[in-house]
């Protein structure tokens, strides 16, 4: 077996990662659906999180304080956990310059005096984060290429970098099984 950071994904791989994106994104019919598709398949695909666990914790929208999503990581240790904050772009949304607009908008929404915040569930965000002491991650993530040097607390996925994250999720498969991204 090849050392991990010598394997490179298959032609085919890729080419199957970039049909299930276009297969997702294909149903919507406007711009903020196909944003929208395309955020679940990030959520759902990239970091396992189920389309019912997911769906109260999408918060795309107006006054959505830059974030499209969060996921609440479970602690087993019963100490202060993680929660992953997501700002997803996709196609010609993707602005370079929004990676550090993305944290510069979380780092003023949990300053922020929760009674200033336009919308009840960005406030029971903000809550939650605070309350439970959460450390926050922040993810990045478009379907277009992206040169950015990731951080502690901030990850930025272009396609090549979803390509390799779903690539090392799987390359602990027997050689004989097929995995398809559906």
């Amino acid at each position: 077996m090849l050392q991990r950071d010598t394997e490179i994904p298959s032609s085919g791989f890729i080419k199957s990662v970039r049909e299930s994106i276009e297969e997702e994104v294909s149903r919507g019919s406007s711009s903020v659906e196909k944003g929208n598709l395309f955020l679940k398949w990030v959520v759902t695909r990239l970091f396992d999180v189920s389309e019912d666990e997911i769906v109260n914790q999408i918060t795309d929208g107006k006054d959505d304080m830059g974030i499209d999503a969060w996921v609440k990581v479970d602690d087993e240790s019963g100490e202060s956990g993680v929660i992953q904050l997501f700002q997803v772009k996709y196609g010609k949304s993707h602005q370079e310059q929004e990676i550090l607009k993305f944290k510069e908008n979380v780092r003023q929404f949990l300053k922020m005096d929760t009674r200033e915040i336009p919308r009840r569930d960005m406030q029971d965000l903000q809550i939650i984060i605070k309350q439970e002491n959460l450390e926050e991650e922040l993810y990045y993530v478009t379907d277009q290429e992206v040169d950015f040097k990731n951080t502690s607390k901030l990850k930025v996925y272009g396609f090549d970098q979803i390509i390799r994250k779903l690539w090392d999720d799987i390359t602990g498969l027997p050689k004989d099984k097929i995995e398809k991204i559906m």
